[in-house]
């Protein structure tokens, strides 16, 4: 278990971690929905932006993404988009599936709730926020 699903605020996300990964997990009209916790733009984290749908918006900058697929929508021409992960309840808990490195089965991996005192995403050592 990641998280309740009571824990997930209407309309944001919650951040979660799972072994070394830095989740979001939102209650969207279509569902539970996890992304990487980690605008694409600076590396920020992405969990308190505004969800309308399934787009999310990120608190930092404005650059969007469908929650359902990743894809990002702000029109800076083609980006890849965020990583999403496949979620399930069991009753209120939320369960988040995650690669096991190394190979590319997946499993259910139990993971740290994450709280006000969290950590930020770092950017991507090997990006410079400058060229993006």
């Amino acid at each position: 278990m990641v998280c309740r699903r009571q824990d997930i605020p209407a309309g944001r996300g919650w951040p979660v971690q799972v072994g070394q990964v830095r989740l979001a997990v939102f209650d969207t009209d279509g569902g539970l929905r996890a992304v990487d916790n980690r605008c694409l733009h600076i590396g920020n984290p992405i969990d308190d932006g505004p969800v309308r749908g399934d787009v999310l918006t990120c608190p930092w900058h404005g650059w969007q993404y469908d929650l359902r697929t990743g894809q990002h929508l702000t029109a800076f021409g083609r980006r890849p988009g965020l990583r999403t992960y496949p979620v399930r309840t069991d009753g209120d808990d939320v369960l988040i599936e995650v690669p096991d490195p190394p190979g590319d089965h997946k499993r259910a991996i139990e993971g740290e709730k994450g709280g006000p005192g969290r950590a930020p995403a770092l950017p991507d050592p090997g990006r410079s926020p400058l060229r993006d």
